[in-house]
């Protein structure tokens, strides 16, 4: 759950590091928003899944760890 929570710390950082670089360049929050989506537009569907699965990797096995214990801990 360590890992899981700290993968999302990651993410939010790297956010707000690119918004504080838009304002530092005195961007508006607006075009910060639609510099922050524009890679997603222009993506294809095999990135989305490559992107997908590249998330997946980092999302699942924190989960799976985290029912297993639970599972072991239920039966003791």
């Amino acid at each position: 759950m360590k890992i899981f929570v700290l993968f999302f710390i990651i993410i939010l950082i790297s956010i707000a590091f690119s918004f504080v670089i838009d304002f530092m360049m005195a961007i508006k929050l607006s075009i910060a928003m639609q510099n922050f989506k524009k890679p997603f537009l222009v993506m294809t569907y095999p990135k989305y899944l490559i992107g997908f699965a590249f998330l997946l990797t980092f999302v699942l096995p924190p989960i799976y760890i985290y029912l297993k214990k639970r599972k072991y801990t239920r039966k003791a």
